[in-house]
């Protein structure tokens, strides 16, 4: 409980439209917003793979290659290493990566909606 409590409150995220369905929702973390990496991927049609020893995704699609590790605050984008505001972490046994910097790094555009709590994401 007091590992999730220092994530509230809960945010949405949509991706053209359609909200994307977690199993854990979305958190906002220092001003970002986290989404459990398999639904953000897949939302936005990546194939993504997990290693769990060195706690590291890897997300490709026909153009973009990202890959991401837990408690890293890089992004590797077609092996280009930027950086983070936040690193993916773990809650709740789900990987939640950074929606905006996934997002961007696949090719969509990303906004915020203060009013419904919501980043929608066009691609």
């Amino acid at each position: 409980f007091l590992e999730f409590c220092t994530w509230l409150p809960i945010a949405r995220v949509e991706v053209n439209g359609e909200t994307v369905k977690t199993d854990v929702p979305p958190v906002i973390k220092n001003n970002r917003v986290l989404i459990p990496m398999r639904a953000i991927f897949e939302a936005l049609g990546a194939k993504i793979d997990w290693n769990g020893e060195t706690r590291t995704v890897v997300a490709n699609t026909a153009s973009n290659s990202i890959m991401m590790q837990i408690n890293n605050a890089a992004i590797t984008v077609n092996g280009e290493v930027k950086g983070l505001d936040v690193a993916p972490e773990i809650l709740m046994n789900r990987a939640l990566v950074p929606a905006r910097a996934v997002s961007e790094s696949l090719g969509a555009k990303v906004s915020w909606d203060e009013e419904r709590q919501t980043v929608v994401i066009s691609y």
